[in-house]
């Protein structure tokens, strides 16, 4: 009998563990760029701008460009040399935004654009650190 409620707890967190504690971020939601701004992106006018309006551009840039799917080109075609690094060579990032925040990556935020390696397309996007309301209007101060 104790060999079966073992057996059945074991069982249980085991499923409970692989159900609940993923460790798969949240994904990438690009309403979230809004706290940077909601400036038009432009080729030209990203070219001209600092960090933190180009943070301001990210939101239409994303809204106006789908860029998943596309060759990994493209993205430096409209964004230039990339200013970042993320995590490998491959995935293009630029330093965005206000530079009130830090992260294992630096100071600031940093957009990033991650590949898939056999097909050098974009998967999807990422910003860290995370995007808050809080974080960004500390800039404002």
């Amino acid at each position: 009998m104790l060999m079966k409620i073992l057996t059945f707890l074991t069982l249980l967190l085991s499923v409970l563990c692989f159900t609940g504690c993923s460790s798969e971020p949240e994904p990438f939601n690009v309403e979230d760029l809004k706290v940077l701004g909601t400036s038009t992106f432009s080729k030209n006018a990203w070219a001209e701008a600092e960090r933190e309006e180009r943070g301001a551009m990210l939101y239409d840039l994303l809204k106006t460009h789908n860029l998943i799917g596309q060759p990994v080109e493209v993205v430096s075609e409209l964004l230039g040399e990339q200013t970042s690094y993320y995590i490998h060579d491959s995935f293009p990032a630029y330093q965005v935004g206000p530079t009130n925040v830090h992260s294992v990556h630096g100071i600031g935020y940093i957009m990033a654009f991650i590949t898939d390696p056999q097909t050098g397309r974009i998967v999807k996007y990422d910003v860290v650190p995370k995007l808050t309301k809080k974080a960004v209007s500390l800039s404002s101060l």
